[in-house]
């Protein structure tokens, strides 16, 4: 396998945003856009490479308390479905 198998212009930008109803802090709402975006990488190839305008965004309503869903788990189920 060629070292770097990737040579030329990107011209691709992703876009991501996730939205929930879910109470969150606005410190979890950045770990959890950086946790998203980062398992992007698996399905985006190359990802994050000089040319390209990769980004995420995690928003929040704060309309809902689930003592059932923690961050963990709405980070997980967000990773997975990116």
């Amino acid at each position: 396998m060629d070292k770097f198998p990737f040579k030329g212009e990107s011209g691709n930008t992703t876009l991501t945003i996730v939205i929930t109803n879910e109470k969150l802090t606005a410190g979890t709402l950045r770990q959890l856009s950086k946790q998203i975006h980062t398992s992007m990488a698996r399905a985006n190839y190359p990802f994050h490479i000089i040319d390209d305008g990769d980004i995420s965004f995690m928003v929040s309503t704060n309309e809902v308390e689930n003592p059932q869903l923690n961050a963990n788990t709405v980070g997980l189920i967000a990773s997975e479905v990116a």
